[in-house]
């Protein structure tokens, strides 16, 4: 057993919130399945904060659900050896770059609804799993990608563009439609702006 060092004054009590104690140790983070630190809790009436450095969750190898919602995370480089995650919730955080996800075979819910400076999804491609991916209110606007998730049922996603957050034109949104066209034939939901299409 080792204690585990960890950066971020708010993941250190989301984790003890988890753990139920207040030792984070290699061990009892092992039986962590789940982590909830959303900023709900706090309209909860919870004690909250925002986390922005995610090191030290990469000793919970057996979470399956992290709900991270409202955060100020950029980096996921912690997330990239939990082999286990199923559910990876981060609405309105500040991630830029996919590509810890890499190797998440589990994966089959990943929102990164308003991740504003979030441009590409390619690390994504060839995740066997993934069926449910939220990229809306981001600046992707390169969908070619997601061709390339097998188990992929529902997308939501906006054509607008990240730096004006106004609708995305021309050649780029020819591409992008071509794309959605493809996804709906092989049957994946598609939603924008909340609607189902």
């Amino acid at each position: 057993m080792k204690y585990v060092t960890v950066r971020d004054l708010n993941l250190i009590h989301a984790l003890r919130a988890a753990v139920g104690n207040d030792l984070l140790t290699d061990e009892s983070l092992q039986n962590v399945t789940q982590l909830d630190w959303s900023e709900y809790r706090a309209e909860a009436g919870l004690p909250w904060g925002s986390i922005r450095d995610l090191t030290g969750i990469e000793y919970c190898i057996n979470v399956r659900a992290l709900s991270l919602d409202g955060n100020g995370i950029k980096s996921l480089l912690p997330l990239a050896g939990l082999s286990q995650l199923k559910e990876v919730w981060l609405v309105q955080n500040e991630v830029r770059d996919l590509k810890p996800l890499v190797g998440l075979a589990n994966l089959t819910t990943l929102v990164l609804e308003m991740n504003y400076k979030l441009k590409n999804v390619a690390p994504l491609a060839g995740l066997p799993d993934l069926e449910y991916l939220n990229i809306a209110s981001t600046g992707v606007a390169d969908l070619a990608p997601l061709v390339d998730l097998p188990a992929l049922a529902r997308l939501a996603w906006n054509p607008t563009t990240a730096i004006t957050g106004g609708p995305m034109t021309g050649p780029a949104l020819r591409r992008a439609e071509a794309v959605l066209d493809t996804l709906r034939a092989r049957g994946v939901q598609m939603e924008r702006y909340g609607r189902a299409t």
